[in-house]
């Protein structure tokens, strides 16, 4: 897999509003350029493939730098943390993952309200 060293590629949906504001939020607060912020449907392959693609269809995802792949909840915990959002690593643990996944989910199906007109899965 295609790994830039040190940094981690974040891919987002290009086709929502509210996602390309929540990349944009990411990548003023990067001050130190960890992150490959790219809208999924632009990446180069590699890294991705059919199998991210399809992921990424279905949630935001993190591949780290290690090549681990992240998405949902814990890509979006492991991008605050990152960005130096300690607290977010509380977050990851159980039960409280569970409560970070199902709100993801929520707000997954209902980011059209966030951005008025976002496309809908």
């Amino acid at each position: 897999m295609f790994l830039m060293e040190g940094k981690h590629w974040l891919f987002w949906d290009g086709e929502c509003a509210f996602c390309q504001r929540c990349a944009e939020w990411v990548q003023r607060r990067d001050r130190e350029r960890r992150f490959l912020v790219v809208p999924y449907q632009q990446a180069p392959s590699p890294p991705m493939d059919e199998g991210l693609r399809a992921a990424c269809e279905q949630a935001v995802q993190v591949l780290r730098a290690d090549g681990t792949l992240l998405g949902a909840g814990r890509a979006v915990l492991f991008v605050l943390e990152e960005l130096g959002y300690r607290w977010a690593r509380w977050f990851g643990r159980k039960p409280l993952i569970y409560v970070v996944e199902r709100a993801y989910r929520w707000v997954a199906r209902h980011r059209g309200l966030f951005s008025g007109g976002c496309r809908r899965r």
